[in-house]
């Protein structure tokens, strides 16, 4: 694969260069940098969801801290904290999910735009057996779910710590 990339490299593309008039190997090479970019949009993401994820459990032992010591406004700011780390993943995960979706489209776009790609693909992926995913979802969908499900823990929490220092309830 490296070296179909580097011989496309040896005939560059200008500006002006449509893509029917790209070499076999420049398709291959455009179509493996597209899925590159989508699988490194798909690392970061999950790199990001492990750093929310570590951040979050930092947040449940500061407010375990604060339920100990009575400190309930430490308790709704760390709620606060959380819900909007989370709802920043999820903007990040929409957007990671777009760039994905657009890398894959680009690549689809570049194969089919070879009709000997196309053809070679397609025959390759009829000869062997597709093996279905074992759910019907993508880790991505559950990932969103874990967020969602910690988005409303951190709004129950920042309700409950509130509750407690406004006297309302008792922890």
């Amino acid at each position: 694969m490296r070296e179909s990339v580097k011989m496309a490299a040896d005939q560059p593309a200008t500006n002006d260069t449509s893509i029917e008039e790209l070499t076999h190997d420049q398709l291959l090479a455009l179509a493996s940098v597209s899925l590159d970019l989508g699988e490194r949009s798909a690392d970061r993401l999950w790199s990001r969801f492990v750093q929310m994820l570590t951040v979050n459990a930092g947040l449940v032992a500061l407010t375990t801290v604060a339920t100990s010591s009575d400190l309930y406004l430490v308790g709704v700011f760390a709620g606060i904290v959380g819900l909007i780390l989370s709802f920043i993943w999820v903007r990040i995960h929409v957007v990671s999910q777009f760039n994905e979706a657009r890398y894959r489209a680009d690549a689809t776009f570049t194969i089919d735009s070879s009709p000997t790609l196309r053809h070679f693909l397609r025959a390759r992926s009829a000869d062997g057996p597709r093996i279905p995913r074992p759910t019907g979802r993508s880790a991505t969908h559950y990932a969103r779910g874990v967020i969602d499900l910690i988005l409303v823990v951190w709004g129950i929490a920042v309700l409950v710590f509130l509750f407690a220092y406004l006297d309302i309830i008792s922890l």
